[in-house]
């Protein structure tokens, strides 16, 4: 069985073929997704409708710091602020409101004095996250992070002053709730950015129910698009969350796990290797692609058989290799050291290919 009844993250092993699963809810499964609206919150600006700080939560310790006088703002101007040498606030005006918001993008660190701001919503210049500036609140990816939000205060003459919370913090999150119906179950089939965003999603809208990922990869969710520009990276420094995010945000994760059919009409899925059925309400499929391997007919083996596209043979040799996951990564950039590439294609990654050591490459 690979269903626990502990409360705690843990991660158990058995043989390389079985999954993984990382889980901490019970093990309680019975066959509408639903959002608790009432309790639903975003992470918010906390200078609250008209500015200012007052809030509940306000820290009156917080020393404030001048943004000059309201007067001279444009609308939409994005002004930077310095906090100190290194941490800057930025702060914009909107039909006659101030917002103090993050001067990084959360993504990648990109300044967002370069990016557009347009009715609230500012995009990154480097790869288009976007923020509501408003709340904080990601609106658009490839981020996965909120901006943080500032309190800032219109005084009597005029003048601006920003109260800047936790300097240097350049992502948060919105808050999360919790689960208090176990018996409600959506899984996803995937375990990339899609899967994750999806099970984050729920937990922000207060989805109070279990809520399974289901992953062949070895890793729990990554930047996957980092696994081409920087060979050998680890999974620590492309992980999309810490492993304690999942424990706090109650999102069980399944990983070395590949699904043998999906019965619709009973609502269940059923695992390689597993005959114990995993029930859902609500399914996500979100498994996306793989690379394909242009094997030539006669050489396909089971791994490949039926994605070959019969164009070259020996692509099913074993020094012709795939990039999709970490593990990819790290095999190429092992026998890639002090040899010739040859990469097929003329795609974005060829620019990349120069990342890998002492591997002079033909494209």
């Amino acid at each position: 069985m690979i269903f626990v009844r502990k409360v705690e993250l843990y991660e158990k092993t058995s043989k390389s073929s079985d999954p993984t699963w990382i889980g901490f809810a019970k093990a309680i499964f019975v066959s509408d997704l639903g959002c608790d609206n009432d309790n639903t919150k975003t992470m918010g600006n906390k200078s609250g409708k008209n500015g200012g700080p007052g809030g509940d939560n306000f820290d009156a310790s917080i020393i404030p710091v001048s943004a000059g006088s309201a007067s001279s703002y444009a609308p939409n101007e994005i002004r930077e602020i310095q906090i100190n040498d290194d941490f800057s606030i930025l702060v914009s005006q909107i039909d006659g409101k101030f917002y103090a918001f993050g001067s990084k993008c959360p993504h990648r660190g990109a300044d967002l004095r370069k990016g557009v701001l347009v009715d609230g919503m500012i995009r990154c210049a480097w790869h288009g996250s976007c923020y509501d500036i408003r709340t904080g609140d990601i609106e658009d990816h490839p981020g996965t992070w909120c901006l943080p939000t500032y309190d800032i205060k219109k005084k009597r003459n005029g003048q601006l002053m920003v109260y800047p919370e936790n300097p240097g913090v350049s992502q948060v999150d919105r808050p999360l709730g919790g689960i208090s119906n176990p018996k409600r179950i959506i899984v996803a089939i995937g375990g990339g950015a899609a899967g994750f965003t999806f099970a984050k999603t729920l937990r922000e809208l207060r989805y109070n129910g279990r809520i399974i990922i289901i992953s062949k990869d070895c890793h729990l969710p990554y930047d996957r698009t980092r696994v081409s520009k920087e060979p050998g990276v680890t999974w620590d420094e492309v992980k999309l969350r810490p492993t304690n995010w999942y424990s706090d945000a109650r999102v069980e994760v399944v990983l070395n796990a590949s699904v043998r059919s999906v019965n619709l009409s009973k609502k269940h899925i059923v695992l390689e290797g597993v005959e114990t059925p995993i029930p859902y309400e609500k399914l996500l499929i979100a498994s996306g692609l793989a690379p394909r391997r242009p094997v030539a007919p006669g050489e396909e083996t089971n791994m490949f058989k039926g994605i070959f596209s019969g164009i070259i043979r020996g692509a099913h040799l074993r020094n012709v290799l795939t990039l999709h996951t970490l593990k990819d990564s790290l095999r190429i950039r092992e026998k890639a050291k002090g040899k010739r590439m040859v990469i097929v294609g003329s795609g974005w990654l060829v620019t990349q290919a120069k990342q890998y050591p002492n591997a002079p490459y033909t494209s």
